[in-house]
């Protein structure tokens, strides 16, 4: 499920649920009218960067991996 934002013509904002790709047009405002589905920017919450780190590593290393060797 997903969180959609609406905007009605006064301002007011509503969120509704919904599964990805299956968000209605418009919802029932609180205050009566009809609110419009309004695009804003992904809710992502951010990422420490050990996780950054571990991510390009791990990317890197799949490309050219580090043989080991015995000594």
């Amino acid at each position: 499920m997903a969180a959609y934002l609406y905007r009605c013509p006064e301002r007011h904002e509503t969120t509704a649920d919904a599964p990805m790709g299956e968000a209605p047009e418009s919802v029932q405002c609180d205050c009566g009218a009809r609110a419009a589905r309004t695009f804003t920017a992904p809710m992502v919450r951010s990422v420490p960067r050990a996780v950054h780190r571990m991510r390009d590593v791990a990317a890197e290393s799949s490309e050219n991996p580090r043989i080991a060797h015995r000594s």
